[in-house]
Formats: C-alpha cells, structure tokens, sequence
C-alpha cells in the first residue's frame, strides 16, 4: 500500500492554494495536504505534521519565504522546499535557491511546472535519504551505492572533527573531474575548486558557529572542476554530536544540480521572453478549463475589459458571456470536447467591468491534452467597433430598403389612387363647360364630381396619416401598461364585441409594460384586435390570445386569433402591403395592416406573420428593450 506524502502548504489565498491543489493531483502520487496561512500554525505543523514537502507563498501575513525557510533549517526539516510565487524576480529565485537551500521555485502564472518540479524533488530527496541510511548504518550495498551515486550524479562524504580525517565517495571525485583517489580528500582541495564568488558564502554556511546551532545544514555552492566546468552543487551536510551536543562528525551529500538550474535558467528566459510577447501583444489570450473557469488571462485581456487579473483567475467564464450568446457558448464547448486539437472560430459578446458589452471575434482550441496547458486556449481581438459599423451599415441599408419601398407605395398610390379620381374630375369639367349641357346631365356629373373628390380627399388624408407617422416622433415616452391598454380597447370597442361575442384572453405575467409611445402602442393593439374580429371566420366566434414575453435584449408581443387566416404561399410578400385586402368580402381600405408594420418600425421594432387558410394569423412583435 502507496503511503501518502506529506505535504505542507503555506498559502493565504483560497483561489491560489485551490488551483496549486489541481495541479499536485497531475504528479500522480498520492499526497496528504495541510494548508496553513500564518506563521504560527506554520511552525506547529513542521513539529506535529513532520511534512515531506513544503510549498511556500513568497508573501504571506507575518512570514514569508526565506523566514519560512530559515524556520525549516532551525527545526532540522531536511526535505525539499519549493517556493511558488506570483510575482519573483529572478534575483530572489536564484538566491533562495543558491543561498539558502530551496530545491527550486515556480512563478503562480506558469504552474505547468510544477507537477515536474514536485516528482524530480522528492526523487532526489529520496536519494538523499538511502544514502544518507546507508551511511549511517555501514552496509554492506557498498557496490549499489556507487552505482546509483554515479546515476544519480550525488556523492557522499564524511568528517571526523576530532581526528580531522575526511572521506570522499568516489562520485565526489568525479563532481570535482576526478578520478578517484587522483588527489587528497580534504577540505582544502574542495576549498580550491569554490567558485571565487561563492567561497565566502561556503565558509559562512560550515563555520563553526552555524554548525553548532544546526543539526542539518543545505545550500548550493558553485565549482571550477578539473576541466574548467562551471557546476552547481546542492550540499546537504549532517551533524553528530557528542553527549556534550558537540559536533564530533560531519556527514554530507553532494549533488550535481548544474542541469537542473541551467534548465531553469532557460526556461527562466523563454518565460521572460514570452510574457514579453504576451504582454505587448494586443490579441487576448485566455486559458480556462472544461467548465469554464478562467485558469490565465493575458494582461490585454485584463487591459481590454477593466478587469485585474487576479478577479479574473478562477471565475466562471459565462458570468462574463451576454445572455443570448450562451447558447452557442454551450455547443461550441460539446464541439471542443469531441475534438481535441482542433480549432473553432467564434465571435460573442462579454461583459466589460463597467457593464457594457464588447464583442470579440478569434479562435478557440481544445489543449486538455497538453499536460503543459489543460485546458481551452482562446485568442481573440475586441471587434466591437467594427461590430457597431457593421449594425450601423445593416440599420442604413434597412433603413434605405424601407424608404425605397415607402416610395414605391407612394408611386402606386400616385399611379392607381389618385389618377382615376383626378381623371373623373377633370372629365366633368369639361362636360360641364358645354353650354348644352342638359339639367339632369349636369345634376348626374355633380353627382360624379363629389364621389371623386372624396375619394381624392380620402386617399390624401391616408397619404397625411402616413407621412404624420414617418415624422420625427415628439411624444413623449412612458409606460405602457399591456393589461391597461387592453381594457381600455375592449371598453372602446365593446359593442362589436358584444355583437360577434368576442373573447380575448391575455398573459401579461412575463412583462405587462413598456417605455414606448403610448398612441402607437394603443394603435398596434387596436389594429390587430379588430382586424382579428373583423376576418373571422363565418358562425365561429372570435377568440384572441395576447401575451408578452422577456428576454435580456428584448420584448415580444404575442397576438394569435382563430379567423380566416391568409394564404401566405401566395401573400407573403404583400401582407404588410398600402392597400393590400386578402378577403373582398369584407369592408376595408387595407390599410390597417401597412400601419402597424409602420408603427412598430418606428418604435424600433420588427413584426412577422404565421398564418394558414382558416386557421387564423399569428403577428409576433419584437422591440428591442
């Protein structure tokens, strides 16, 4: 049965030691977390939890790291230390690395790293452990422990302090570029070999002073070998004492780190190098995971939405995402789940910090498969501007649509309406100027001449009714009550509604009011409601359904009856037409329905027909709120 690792983590931040928790799940060992936020409970759990591993925040309330590790060292911790930060300069890294013993750190904003980092850390303490034994407990796996110094690059040594005799392991010779037994084993030789930099530092960390306070002292220290390589070396030295606490022996461990810490180095500029591309960058780069929770944000994408990153780590993607856009959003990520690897354009819209909405248009790719990222990388730019460009062109052009077919209403009227009245008045004026004319002749084209002028005085007045409706609205907006309104039309028209017993039925419950121009809002209404009542289909009484509807970005108005219905295979290019009637039958001018289109536009608003021979129309109406 796998013992669980102990492991000790200081940390003050519940997001970060969350998400630090994710990522120690990737090493694949089995671990025993306990996370502490001060310093107190810091030095408890070093005596009482006796951990195998520490993870330090650089800064947490009352301690930070090289407190932290300084703690460690008096309290003769001897396992790996790990400083995992958000914001580190090189400097420091290097120097808790070099001075004062951590294994390694990792900056918060790459913590790919660390699942790597973690396993090569406790295998090398593990190292340092079976060597350590077998030291201490004389075996005779004399053979096994050279074999696996030589792997492991780690060699081995001890001091006697009173008879000043020094032993080196045979790996210690090949670290310094020997062969064994090619010079004296003595603190001279490695004296000699201590890059000039590092020798003061070396003589501080094995001074008398240091080694009667400390039962277990850890550093890397630089060396000049035989062949002139620059090496690091990581020194784990054990302290014996006697009955008196004196130190009587001195065992150490040497281990090469040199790879290691120049892997680091180059990895240490590759990040430099890419978060300088990422940070000058304008496109927007996000990493979230599967369901949605944002893993690392670009500093543009911090910039573009007036967000911190720190609010934005962590936090639900779709709490950003516009309502009408979930939808997409939610199929996009089944796409994504089904093929790893591949690329999918999108464009949405997301919530600046300020309320607004900015549209973004790039690419997302599903990376879950990439142990160094895990995770949905998303790369986008804000489009919002052209965006609005493009609504404003598709506003101009509807708009240039509508006047055309506005004008070629009025040609139609001009041609058709006016010309024949126009013609019969011109007609009768000239009979009439014939002096010859008989009485009753002329009674008959008076009589001629009033139906033409009516009719002319007709067709202008809905000419005026029109171009009244086009105008600049001046009305002042207010709240419309649906409920209301329909009461009041159903007060209005209440004989007609006795008369053809009319039932009209209404579900305001979504939303029963609307800022709008209450004359056009009453006129809609009552347009619809009587033409339902007037194209109802013979010996069935007329019943009409109206109801409301919300969404985030609008309002629907809903107005279903059981009339004759229009055939709209053949009319639908005309239903909304000036002068369009479906059923001569009935009295009307076919006017009614050309209003309302008109009115609705002109608040904003679009308006569609579902309808079927004898089984009534249905108009959905939308405004945008």
């Amino acid at each position: 049965m796998t013992i669980p690792v102990k492991i000790l983590h200081l940390e003050d931040n519940e997001q970060d030691a969350s998400l630090i928790k994710r990522y120690l799940v990737l090493t694949g060992i089995k671990f025993d977390l306990l996370r502490v936020d001060n310093k107190s409970d810091f030095v408890s759990a070093l005596k009482d939890f006796l951990p195998e591993l520490i993870l330090s925040n650089h800064l947490t309330p009352g301690i930070n790291s090289s407190e932290a590790l300084h703690i460690c060292n008096e309290n003769n911790y001897s396992g790996p230390f790990i400083l995992i930060s958000k914001v580190v300069s090189d400097e420091y890294g290097a120097s808790i690395v070099k001075d004062e013993g951590a294994y390694d750190y990792v900056l918060k904003s790459h913590l790919q790293r660390l699942p790597s980092v973690i396993n090569r850390a406790l295998a090398n303490n593990k190292l340092l452990i079976e060597n350590r034994n077998c030291l201490d407990e004389n075996t005779e796996n004399v053979v096994l422990l050279k074999d696996t110094e030589s792997m492991a690059h780690l060699g081995s040594w001890q001091a006697d302090l009173k008879t000043n005799i020094i032993i080196w392991s045979d790996e210690v010779y090949r670290l310094y570029g020997y062969e064994p037994g090619e010079i004296i084993a003595s603190l001279e030789s490695l004296l000699e070999h201590i890059y000039p930099d590092d020798l003061k530092f070396f003589q501080e960390m094995t001074s008398d002073k240091v080694l009667a306070m400390k039962d277990s002292v850890k550093f890397t220290f630089r060396i000049i070998d035989k062949q002139g390589n620059l090496k690091y070396l990581l020194n784990q030295i054990l302290v014996k004492r006697d009955k008196d606490k004196k130190p009587v022996r001195l065992t150490g461990f040497l281990l090469d780190v040199t790879e290691t810490i120049e892997v680091t180095k180059q990895l240490e500029k590759r990040e430099r190098l890419y978060k300088k591309l990422i940070e000058k960058s304008t496109d927007m780069k996000i990493i979230r995971s599967s369901d949605g929770i944002i893993l690392y944000v670009s500093p543009s994408f911090s910039h573009v939405f007036g967000i911190d990153m720190d609010e934005l780590i962590g936090k639900d993607l779709t709490e950003m995402i516009h309502p009408d856009d979930l939808v997409k959003y939610h199929q996009l990520n089944k796409d994504l789940l089904k093929h790893p690897g591949k690329s999918y354009t999108i464009d949405k819209r997301m919530m600046h910090k300020n309320g607004t909405y900015l549209w973004c248009e790039g690419t997302v790719t599903n990376w879950n498969d990439d142990a160094d990222i895990e995770g949905f990388v998303g790369n986008f730019t804000d489009v919002t501007q052209k965006k609005e460009d493009e609504i404003e062109r598709e506003a101009i052009t509807e708009d240039l649509i509508s006047r055309n077919k506005d004008l070629e209403q009025f040609a139609y009227i001009v041609s058709h309406n006016l010309r024949a009245p126009v013609a019969n008045i011109l007609g009768a004026s000239m009979l009439m100027k014939d002096e010859g004319i008989e009485d009753d002749e002329r009674d008959l084209l008076l009589n001629g001449l009033d139906t033409s002028i009516h009719k002319l005085d007709g067709v202008i007045n809905d000419l005026n009714e029109i171009l009244q409706t086009k105008k600049t609205m001046s009305e002042t907006r207010q709240q419309v009550v649906f409920s209301e309104l329909v009461s009041e039309i159903k007060s209005e028209i209440g004989d007609m509604m006795s008369r053809e017993n009319v039932e009209i039925m209404t579900d305001f419950s979504e939303i029963d009011e609307m800022l709008t121009l209450k004359s056009y809002m009453r006129s809609i209404f009552l347009n619809l409601i009587t033409n339902s009542i007037k194209y109802k289909r013979p010996d069935t009484p007329p019943v009409i359904h109206i109801s409301s509807h919300r969404s985030p970005s609008r309002i629907t108005l809903i107005f279903r009856d059981n009339g004759l219905g229009i055939n709209m295979v053949k009319n639908k290019d005309q239903v909304f037409g000036l002068y369009k009637r479906f059923h001569l039958k009935v009295e009307g001018k076919g006017m009614g329905l050309y209003m309302v289109k008109t009115h609705v536009e002109t608040l904003g608003g679009t308006i569609q027909l579902k309808s079927e021979v004898n089984e009534g129309c249905e108009f959905v109406i939308d405004f945008k709120r």
